[in-house]
């Protein structure tokens, strides 16, 4: 089995420092969380740049029809208009200012994004660890199938598996926000659910180690 950062170490090698998450406010970013679910940044960035600024009161003064218009690029546009007004509207309460909730302990925070409508565990550590840079590993499909490759265990729930994820690691919010990108780098060329993977792999010489040693 791989030390998770002996892992991180060589994706870093291979891809460097990856400037995310690509936002300018914090507004921005959550917005984009939200967005990106079920399809490509590419689509998710094409509704952020309809946006002429991230001004929470302006953006809840939009019509539904208008705001449904404005992230129509990035599909499912009705659920995800309903769920960017309500993640909205409870920001609100903190005034739009983070700094509101540094006094909130991260599972107490954790649980009022979760219980917005459209809010997933993947969407909400999303916006806990670039937004509001809280220690939560984020845990998407491209972990998951990375993990299995590196001989970890399958474990069967979202929290369970990060809770064994972040075990492993120091808690650093940095590290985690550095660890997340370059997984997603590496994912979106090694670990499609459909078709071989290039040979090129940074990683090939540890995942045939994983494999050999593995217990069969």
């Amino acid at each position: 089995m791989i030390k998770l950062e002996t892992i991180y170490q060589k994706l870093y090698q291979a891809y460097g420092q990856q400037h995310w998450w690509p936002a300018d406010s914090d507004l921005e970013m959550m917005i984009g969380a939200v967005l990106v679910q079920n399809t490509s940044w590419t689509n998710a960035e094409k509704a952020l740049n309809r946006f002429e600024n991230f001004d929470g009161s302006l953006i809840l003064s939009l019509s539904p029809d208008s705001l449904m218009e404005k992230i129509r690029p990035a599909g499912f546009f009705r659920r995800k208009a309903q769920t960017i007004r309500s993640l909205l509207l409870w920001f609100q309460t903190y005034g739009f200012d983070k700094k509101q909730l540094e006094r909130k302990a991260t599972a107490d925070l954790r649980r009022e994004l979760l219980a917005i409508p459209g809010i997933g565990p993947e969407t909400c550590d999303c916006i806990l660890l670039y937004s509001f840079e809280r220690p939560v590993f984020i845990v998407d499909n491209y972990l998951k199938r990375l993990l299995a490759k590196s001989g970890y265990p399958q474990t069967n729930t979202y929290d369970q598996l990060q809770t064994y994820v972040m075990a492993q690691l120091p808690q650093d919010v940095q590290l985690f926000q550095e660890f997340h990108a370059l997984i997603v780098a590496y994912g979106k060329i090694y670990l499609q659910a459909k078709g071989s993977a290039p040979e090129d792999d940074p990683l090939s010489s540890l995942l045939l180690e994983a494999q050999e040693t593995a217990p069969h």
